[in-house]
């Protein structure tokens, strides 16, 4: 056994012969041999109770005997190991030896076998003296065959003399066979030259085409092509076909040019099949794009057929609404079922007319490809047709003009006649969802305006005569207030009243205001949409009915009768004479109301307050005295 030393300065204890074999830890084995030692003490010390004492001791001699065999072998072992270091160099020298002498015994034997089988039919060929006389001589070797300078030695070039005739020769060929040929409408417009005709389509595709010859049934042969479709929102002038797709598409034109009456026919049709889809797929990734950063759930895509049609749907929001057969307004891009040659057609439903139509465009225009633009223009025009029938209907209650203007388009109503810009109703549409926003232009928080908003959106029109004529009472209502800023006094919303049940003033509108009578702090004037009242805080049950309901002032109050042409309005609009004309006749006549009572109270009979014969004040005539004690009756009525 060879013991040499382990990594990390551990012993190693070697077994096997010369060549070395396998190893273990001297750690490993001197634990190995105290544990058989331990083992075979404590069985030792089990059986020992049970035997002789004669048999004990011859045990234990035996047992020590062996132990001490054991123990000395493993000290000799462990001196042994000291010195392994040189018995383990001259062990690899011997290894070495025998593999170099094994390597020895393989050549010779393999030279053997060569010299006895492989080299008994070999033969050396003759010696070229030809080649050796040739190179020895010359320099150069002449005899290689012909076929090596065919293939590896490049022609000799033809000269730019030579090259410019073919090329001219070329070009006429073309020429030739374009005009006995049929071309495309679409590819009328080429350009020739340098041996090669280019046809550019706009905006779709251009191919470069060439000939091989000048025989009448070599096919055309494709040298490029390139697609001229971009998405101009997104696409930053980069392609939109890979290679690879580019590749196939070449492929598969160049085979429709060989064996073909109508090549070129044929070569059209596949390369604007292929555009109109690419320019399809473009439009429906921009629709993708809008509905998923600005319009949201305002637009939709119905359909979308790759290569056939895009259906886009709009104004969502009217079909939300509860109506038996609501409006679906539809987008459609399509290619034209007619004539496949001319570019992506345009469809709308509801059907649009004719101006209407060629407003939009009837085909997508290929130079700028944008849905939101196209999507923009339809709804452009459809607020111009709507606003249009809206204005037809409002020109049945309004005197003026309705005008259509701003940007975005609004129709403008005048309700009030004569009136100021700031009191129009303004009306346009949502481009967005498509419904109609009503408002005035100069004055906000009407609820007029919404109620009238939403009756227009509801989509039934027949009754908007009474929304206008209530706009316009608000509208009036309004110069009243702003009148009361011209005149000595104040208006309220609200008095400090409690009105009986069943009172005649239950029945007036809310939309009402208070004005104080001049020089009555406790009277005042209640106006209306229907009447105008005069109200004394302190005496609820006496109240004066100031009768405008049919009469010309009410209308030219209201705008609706024009009056005479040749006269025109002086001063503010806001001052409105009727109003002052009331208030000053309610001041007059409430001191003859506070005299009748007056002489009510002492008993004086009189006919009441009544306008004089001339119509220019009020007047009270007295019927008769009371009875004055102590005054005789003929002094009276003396």
């Amino acid at each position: 056994m060879k013991m040499p030393p382990a990594d990390g300065g551990q012993m190693m204890v070697h077994h096997g012969g010369p060549r070395g074999g396998e190893t273990m830890p001297l750690a490993n084995l001197m634990e190995n041999i105290i544990q058989r030692t331990y083992h075979e003490l404590t069985v030792l010390s089990e059986l020992l109770p049970r035997k002789t004492d004669m048999d004990r001791k011859i045990e234990i001699v035996q047992f020590a005997s062996r132990t001490r065999q054991l123990f000395i072998r493993l000290l000799a072992l462990v001196k042994w190991a000291s010195t392994s270091n040189k018995v383990d160099k001259c062990t690899e020298i011997c290894n070495f030896l025998e593999q170099q002498s094994m390597l020895y015994i393989d050549t010779a034997d393999t030279l053997a076998k060569m010299s006895r089988e492989t080299l008994v039919n070999a033969r050396l060929p003759n010696f070229s003296l030809p080649c050796a006389i040739d190179v020895l001589t010359l320099g150069t070797y002449p005899r290689l065959p012909t076929c090596i300078r065919e293939k590896i030695v490049p022609p000799d070039a033809i000269t730019p003399t030579e090259k410019r005739q073919t090329l001219q020769t070329l070009t006429k060929v073309i020429q030739y066979r374009l005009v006995s040929s049929e071309l495309p409408p679409q590819m009328r417009k080429l350009r020739i030259e340098n041996g090669r005709v280019k046809f550019h389509v706009e905006h779709e595709f251009e191919v470069i085409l060439t000939l091989m010859g000048d025989s009448p049934t070599i096919p055309w042969r494709l040298l490029d092509i390139n697609i001229l479709v971009e998405d101009p929102d997104t696409g930053d002038g980069k392609s939109l076909v890979h290679s690879l797709q580019v590749n196939y598409i070449h492929q598969l034109a160049q085979s429709r040019l060989v064996d073909n009456n109508r090549p070129l026919h044929d070569l059209y049709k596949v390369l604007h099949s292929f555009c109109q889809s690419l320019q399809l797929e473009v439009l429906n990734s921009q629709t993708l794009r809008l509905i998923r950063e600005r319009m949201g759930d305002n637009i939709r895509i119905d359909e979308y057929t790759v290569g056939r049609c895009l259906v886009v749907s709009y104004w969502r929001d009217q079909t939300k609404k509860d109506k038996q057969d609501p409006v679906v307004y539809k987008l459609k891009v399509h290619v034209s079922e007619e004539d496949e040659g001319k570019p992506l057609q345009i469809s709308h439903s509801p059907v649009m007319s004719a101006e209407e139509s060629h407003r939009v465009g009837l085909a997508i225009k290929s130079n700028h490809l944008s849905i939101e633009r196209l999507l923009m223009q339809t709804i452009e025009v459809r607020i111009h047709a709507k606003l249009k029938d809206l204005s037809k209907e409002f020109q049945k209650y309004v005197i003026g003009q309705c005008e259509m203007k701003d940007l975005p388009i609004a129709l403008h109503v005048p309700v009030l006649n004569p009136t100021l810009e700031f009191e129009h109703l303004r009306v346009m549409m949502d481009s967005q969802r498509g419904s109609i926003l009503a408002s005035l232009c100069g004055i906000e928080g009407v609820q007029e305006v919404q109620e009238l908003e939403e009756f227009l959106n509801s989509g039934e029109w027949k009754n908007l005569g009474k929304f206008i004529v209530n706009l316009r009472l608000q509208l009036v209502l309004i110069r009243c207030e702003k009148s009361v800023q011209y005149l000595p006094t104040t208006c309220q919303k609200h008095l400090p009243l409690i009105i009986s049940p069943n009172h005649p003033l239950e029945e007036v509108s809310k939309s009402r205001f208070y004005i104080r009578v001049p020089k009555q702090s406790s009277h005042y004037v209640e106006v209306s949409k229907s009447r105008f009242y005069i109200r004394v805080p302190k005496q609820s049950s006496h109240y004066v009915i100031v009768a405008l309901e049919e009469s010309k002032n009410r209308k030219l109050l209201l705008g609706e009768y024009e009056g005479p042409k040749n006269k025109k309005m002086k001063g503010s609009v806001y001052m409105i004479p009727e109003l002052t004309y009331i208030l000053s006749s309610c001041e007059e006549r409430l001191a003859f109301v506070n005299l009748g009572l007056e002489f009510q109270k002492n008993g004086v009979v009189h006919s009441g307050v009544q306008v004089d014969c001339e119509g220019t004040c009020f007047c009270l005539s007295i019927a008769s005295m009371p009875d004055v004690p102590n005054i005789m009756k003929e002094t009276m009525e003396g």
